[in-house]
C-alpha cells in the first residue's frame, strides 16, 4: 500500500535546513471508548523506529477524552453570538 499525503499537503518539509516526514497512519473510528495510548501501541509503535518522534492530533486525543461535541449540541448565547462579529484572523 503506498503512503500518499491529503490533497494539499506534503510528506516532506524543510525546517531550518532539516528534512522531516510525515508518516500517516490510518486508525478505526475512534472514539470517547477508546484510550489513545491504546490507539498508539496498536498503530504508531510498530511503524516508530529509534530517534523518531510519534505525533498525535488534538481531534484524536480529545474525541478520545470526551472532549468534542457535534455542532448541533453546542449552544450559544447572545453574547457569544454578538461578540463574533468582531473576531478576525
Amino acid at each position: 500500500m503506498a503512503i500518499t499525503a491529503n490533497p494539499g499537503k506534503q510528506l516532506t518539509t524543510m525546517i531550518d535546513g532539516v528534512s522531516y516526514h510525515r508518516l500517516p497512519i490510518k486508525t478505526h473510528l475512534i472514539s470517547d471508548k477508546d484510550s489513545i495510548i491504546d490507539v498508539v501501541k496498536k498503530y504508531v509503535s510498530k511503524k516508530l523506529k529509534s530517534g523518531d518522534i510519534g505525533v498525535v492530533s488534538e481531534r484524536s486525543v480529545a474525541i478520545s477524552q470526551g472532549r468534542a461535541y457535534l455542532s448541533k449540541e453546542i449552544h450559544t448565547s447572545g453574547w457569544a453570538v454578538f461578540l463574533s462579529k468582531f473576531v478576525h484572523n
